[in-house]
């Protein structure tokens, strides 16, 4: 069974908007879940990327956002499933 950010694709759209600044809070209210779903998904992607602390995650999501003006609005500069980077 998939794990519930796998099945409604919340991963791109909390590290989307983690890198806007947006807090856990916030992040909930935009995309319609429970503040706790969003911290679970910060969780998953910190554990996913390697960091230790949110801090760098945002760092590292800001520094994305920043780089990926040329793109459609809502899409990240990788993928997200099933474990593995596409």
């Amino acid at each position: 069974m998939r794990v519930f950010w796998e099945q409604v694709g919340a991963l791109g759209p909390v590290y989307r908007l983690l890198g806007q600044g947006f807090s856990d809070r916030d992040i909930a209210t935009k995309l319609d879940l429970t503040e706790l779903r969003v911290q679970a998904c910060i969780a998953w992607i910190l554990h996913f990327l390697g960091f230790t602390n949110g801090n760098e995650l945002f760092r590292y999501a800001a520094t994305s956002a920043v780089g990926e003006a040329g793109t459609a609005a809502g899409q990240v500069p990788f993928r997200i499933s099933s474990g593995l980077v596409a």
